[in-house]
């Protein structure tokens, strides 16, 4: 599958974004229900649980994720595999690695989540479209529109200045 950025519209372009869209998306939805019971049961599963899905939406997303956010996205996971196995080693975790744990892997996510917001995933902000005749109009004066830059004068049209008396 070809993807390449447009640089008008900066989306990603493919035959099939639709499906993809569609499967980040469910990855997402299930990386948002990991993060809520990892958070609200930390523990070794709930935070492989949510490793897991972390790792596969990175996966799913590497491609198009700035390069200097990759390498420091792969630091904060090898500083979560420290962690993570030396806990899963001793058989033991206290407090502090687990919420050390689950913050690095909040890490992760903000920064896969920045960087598909810099290509406007999930929000596209744009401005008001013109509306209504006055709108039109005042385009049209401030130089854009067909008539390109043409100064327009503000001529109003009265029914008795016509007519000479």
């Amino acid at each position: 599958m070809v993807q390449y950025r447009t640089p008008d519209y900066n989306e990603i372009i493919s035959h099939s974004s639709m499906l993809t869209n569609e499967r980040i998306d469910l990855v997402i939805k299930r990386l948002d229900l990991s993060i809520e019971q990892a958070w609200q049961n930390p523990c070794i599963p709930t935070i492989t649980d949510y490793h897991a899905v972390t790792r596969n939406f990175f996966i799913n997303v590497q491609a198009i994720i700035d390069d200097k956010d990759v390498k420091e996205i792969s630091r904060i996971l090898t500083d979560f595999y420290k962690a993570y196995y030396g806990a899963l080693l001793r058989k033991e975790l206290t407090l502090t690695e687990v919420y050390g744990m689950l913050h690095l892997l909040d890490r992760v996510n903000s920064l896969l989540r920045y960087n598909l917001q810099r290509l406007s995933y999930f929000f596209k902000m744009g401005k008001k479209g013109v509306q209504g005749t006055k709108d039109a109009i005042g385009v049209v004066r401030r130089g854009g529109g067909i008539f390109g830059g043409i100064p327009i004068k503000d001529e109003r049209v009265h029914s008795h200045s016509s007519r000479s008396r």
